[in-house]
């Protein structure tokens, strides 16, 4: 701003001034009494206690003293122009104690203070502002009421680049963005806070300030860095949730919060709120894979777990297929062994055909006996096999050894007895006419008889195969165990070959794995199923979404974490996770930090950092009245602030 023109120097005259002034009458003659002004007399009025008690009359009189008689000669109501009178001005009916004080350099109220309610009267006031200002002191308004500062404003002008309000609207050099006043001269700007550095700003020859070249603010951004330079770090700018600048990892199925929202696993676990896919329904009463429903789609026909029931001859459905008794009842629709033909000329194997392949049916075969016996086959009659040779008639026994009369006896009755032993020799050793009798065994003949496993009665016991079947009937071995739900081998047993039927078992691993029980997969093999879920590209989650035993490989940083490798940062530690710890910061050379991490060298004092210490060129950092010039150049020094820099000197 323009200095104010020079203040009147009348307030300093006013300042000195009587502050009792004796006010003439209204005719203009002196008071009675009034004597005539001196210089000493414009000397201010002793108004101590001394000069009131004089004005009042209450001071010892001398003898040439002049008492007069007390009047009120103004009828103001009080005495004036005596000793000891009252009233100052006994000429003015206006003046006089009590009396309003009025603006007009005399004592009103005559309390021995003059404008006593203006005490600003006669100091420096001023009208206008910048160029337009104008100075004056304060008086006393001429209708006596107040005070006022009698100066006048002076013209606007044009604005000038000069630091000055020209135009007097209260601010230098508007509409003159960048101006200075003097070419060459420098001033300091910006401040080494936050990503600012001091800079410094030189007046060109067109009279604007060049740019600072130093590091101004700028709109705050988030990146972990005061780029506003108000001491905060990244504030009023959105920061991720986890806290960096960076956006959200996405949220990962691994029981962490990636993204920072104070929930864990949102929005990626699966319908039973687990990592990885959807466990396989397995038979367990539970509802394994979360779907509301148990067992769904993995219970036997039966509505249960594991094997069915072994269906049994009893016309009960015990393996719930709609049939009873299913496999096992015989031809003829009965529970049981397959019925033995006998032969009797009837189907009693129900196969269709009568008496077929019962065993010594058709083999040669005797009727009759002695010289009446008869050749034939044997066939099926009403009791079973019967030999059809018809035997001869017979004739008058004789003693002969032969058996004349068929009756199967030899010589009977007409021949002397013996005293033989009998055999089995179909003779009558005994000679009691009975042949092999005690000595024949059950089925007639001689020796002995032994029962095989082949549809026939072969011991005349009259059963058929007994203590020679196998355990499932019939003569052939029991068939051997499979994994089928049934008692192949006849035993009682079910898959009792294959004890690792029922047992939990996990198939594949990672997120392919399924859990399962053991389960027959073909007749002779028993495992795991179903079958593990297929793999999936490996993703960076913490999971082995290939299923090869291992999580994130190939995918992780040198940090041993999802995303990308970390920046180093100049802290004192190993953000990139290389083993080294801020070696990408040279704390010898780097301005940013010369000697420690963020200490950087104000940009107006230095130029280089040398050996971890601010410097200008070869010198020391500037003092902060100085700056430091050709920075850079050999020639880089400090100056002090203010000075104008030659055309070869740079800031």
């Amino acid at each position: 701003m323009r200095p104010l023109s020079a203040l009147l120097l009348a307030w300093a005259a006013v300042a000195c001034s009587d502050a009792r002034l004796d006010r003439p009458p209204a005719d203009g003659a002196p008071p009675d009494g009034a004597m005539d002004a001196t210089p000493a007399d414009s000397a201010p009025a002793d108004l101590g206690p001394d000069a009131m008690a004089r004005d009042s009359g209450t001071a010892d009189a001398g003898p040439d003293a002049d008492v007069r008689p007390c009047e009120d000669r103004d009828g103001d109501g009080t005495s004036g122009g005596c000793a000891g009178a009252l009233d100052c001005d006994d000429g003015d009916p206006a003046v006089h104690p009590g009396a309003a004080e009025r603006c007009n350099q005399f004592d009103d109220d005559c309390d021995g203070r003059v404008d006593e309610a203006w005490p600003g009267l006669g100091l420096p006031c001023a009208v206008g502002v910048g160029a337009c200002g104008t100075a004056s002191v304060r008086v006393c308004r001429a209708d006596g009421v107040g005070a006022e500062c009698p100066a006048s404003a002076g013209a606007p002008g044009d604005e000038l680049c000069n630091d000055l309000d020209d135009d007097c609207d209260g601010a230098a050099d508007e509409d003159l963005p960048g101006c200075c006043p003097q070419a060459g001269l420098a001033r300091g700007c910006s401040e080494a806070v936050g990503r600012c550095r001091a800079g410094v700003q030189t007046c060109g020859a067109d009279l604007a300030w060049a740019d600072c070249d130093g590091v101004r603010p700028a709109d705050e951004i988030c990146n972990g860095e005061d780029d506003d330079c108000d001491g905060v770090v990244d504030e009023g700018v959105a920061a991720s949730a986890c806290g960096g600048c960076e956006p959200p990892p996405a949220e990962a199925c691994n029981g962490a919060d990636d993204d920072c929202d104070g929930r864990i696993d949102e929005g990626v676990t699966n319908v039973c709120g687990r990592c990885g896919l959807v466990p396989a329904e397995v038979c367990n009463g539970q509802d394994d894979d979360c779907d509301g429903a148990a067992d769904e789609g993995v219970t036997n026909p039966c509505g249960g777990c594991g094997p069915v029931g072994t269906e049994t001859c009893d016309a009960t459905d015990e393996d719930c297929d709609g049939q009873a008794d299913e496999g096992l009842r015989n031809r003829c629709g009965e529970c049981g062994p397959e019925r033995v033909e006998a032969c009797n000329g009837l189907d009693d194997d129900c196969d269709g055909a009568v008496d077929e392949d019962l065993p010594g049916l058709g083999v040669p075969c005797a009727a009759g006996a002695g010289r009446c016996r008869a050749e034939g086959v044997t066939v099926c009659g009403a009791d079973g096999l019967r030999c059809d040779a018809r035997p001869g008639p017979g004739a008058a026994e004789t003693c002969d050894q032969a058996d004349e009369d068929c009756d199967g006896r030899v010589d009977e009755g007409v021949c002397p007895p013996c005293a033989g032993v009998e055999v089995c020799n179909r003779e009558d050793d005994d000679c009691d006419g009975a042949t092999d009798e005690g000595v024949a065994n059950a089925c007639g003949g001689c020796g002995p008889v032994q029962e095989r496993c082949d549809g026939a009665d072969n011991d005349c016991d009259g059963q058929v195969d007994e203590g020679v079947e196998q355990a499932c009937g019939g003569c052939e071995p029991p068939p051997p165990e499979r994994c089928n739900g049934e008692d192949d081998d006849c035993d009682g047993r079910v898959d009792e070959a294959f004890p690792i039927l029922g047992q939990p078992c996990r198939n594949g691993v990672g997120r392919c794995a399924i859990e399962s029980v053991m389960r027959c997969l073909s007749e002779d093999r028993a495992g795991c199923a179903p079958a593990p879920q297929p793999p999936a590209a490996e993703l960076c989650n913490g999971l082995d979404d290939d299923c090869d035993g291992r999580a994130d490989e190939g995918l992780l940083n040198a940090c041993g974490a999802c995303g990308p490798q970390p920046a180093e940062r100049c802290d004192g530690l190993d953000q990139d996770c290389d083993g080294a710890v801020d070696e990408a910061f040279d704390l010898q050379r780097d301005v940013r930090h010369c000697g420690a991490c963020d200490a950087a060298c104000p940009y107006a004092a230095a130029d280089r950092c040398r050996d971890g210490v601010c410097a200008c060129g070869e010198q020391a950092a500037c003092a902060a009245d100085a700056f430091c010039v050709d920075r850079g150049l050999s020639t880089a020094r400090c100056i002090p602030l203010n000075t104008l820099l030659t055309p070869m000197e740079r800031p």
